[in-house]
C-alpha cells in the first residue's frame, strides 16, 4: 500500500486516495488526522510547481468528499444495477484525473506563462505533462527577493527603533531596478553601516555623563540585535569596550 505521493505530475484523486487508506489503515489514524496528512503532501507538490492552492482547510475538506464517493460505491458495490456501474466507471476513470486544489484565482496570480499552461495541461484526462527539475534562475530571482525583503526590514526597523539612520536609502532600494539591485544594496552597505554605528558611538558617550542614561540606552540597543545580518552587522557591534 503506497504510504506517499511520489512523481513528478501534481497529485491525482487516486494519488490521495491511496495514501488516505495507507495513514487509515496501516498507520490507524482517523478520517480527520489522515486527511490533514495528505493535504499536506498535495500542498507540497503544488508549492514546487508554483502554483497557488486553496487553503488547508479546503483541500482536506476535498479529500474527505473524494473518500466519501469511494464509500459510497463500496456499499453498494453488490448491486449490478446500471447506475451503479456508470457511477464506478466514472470514478474510477476520475482517479487518474488531478485532484485540483488550484486557487481559483490562480490563472491571474501566475506570473510565468509557463506555469500557467502546466496547469491546464494537468487539468487534461491523466494530467498531460510533467514537472521539470528546480529552475535555478527562478530560485536565484527568489533568494535575491528574499535578501532584499530583509535588508527593507532592517533598514525600516533601524529608522524605528533609533529615530535617524539611513532613511534615502528605503527609498532607494524601493525604487532600483531589479537588475541592478543587488550591486547597489551591496555598494550602499558600508554608509548603512555606518548609520547604524551612529548610536552605539552616542551610548559610548553616555557613559563618561550619565551611567544611568548609558546602562539604559546600551539595554535598548541589546534588545534589537537579533535582526543585524552578517552583512549589515559591522565589526563595531562587538567592541569589546562596550558593555553587554
Amino acid at each position: 500500500m503506497v504510504n506517499q505521493i511520489t512523481g513528478n505530475k501534481l497529485p491525482s484523486n487516486g494519488d490521495c486516495l491511496r495514501v488516505l487508506f495507507h495513514n487509515m489503515r496501516v498507520v490507524n489514524l482517523n478520517l480527520n488526522d489522515s486527511s490533514g496528512l495528505v493535504a499536506d503532501e498535495c500542498l507540497l507538490f503544488w508549492k514546487k510547481a508554483r502554483i497557488p492552492t486553496q487553503h488547508h482547510c479546503d483541500v482536506v475538506r476535498k479529500i474527505k468528499n473524494v473518500y466519501e464517493s469511494w464509500r459510497s460505491l463500496d456499499k453498494n458495490k453488490t448491486r449490478k444495477s446500471a447506475t451503479q456501474q456508470y457511477n464506478e466507471k466514472k470514478f474510477q476513470n476520475s482517479l487518474n484525473n488531478l485532484f485540483d486544489i488550484a486557487h481559483k484565482d490562480a490563472f491571474n496570480i501566475i506570473k510565468i506563462e509557463e506555469d500557467r499552461q502546466f496547469l491546464t495541461l494537468q487539468r487534461q484526462e491523466g494530467r498531460v505533462g510533467y514537472m521539470i527539475g528546480v529552475d535555478k534562475k527562478l530560485c536565484a530571482v527568489e533568494e535575491r527577493r528574499f535578501e532584499r525583503e530583509q535588508r527593507r526590514e532592517l533598514f525600516k526597523q533601524t529608522n524605528i527603533d533609533y529615530g535617524t539612520g539611513p532613511t534615502n536609502s528605503v527609498d532607494v532600494v524601493e525604487s532600483i531596478s531589479s537588475d541592478d539591485e543587488r550591486d547597489v544594496l551591496n555598494s550602499k552597505d558600508s554608509e548603512i553601516c555606518e548609520s547604524i554605528t551612529m548610536p552605539v558611538k552616542n551610548k559610548r558617550d553616555y557613559k563618561s555623563d550619565d551611567k544611568q542614561v548609558a546602562e539604559i540606552a546600551m539595554k535598548k540597543f541589546i534588545n534589537h540585535l537579533w535582526y543585524l545580518g552578517e552583512e549589515t552587522a559591522c565589526f563595531s557591534l562587538f567592541d569589546d569596550r562596550i558593555d553587554n
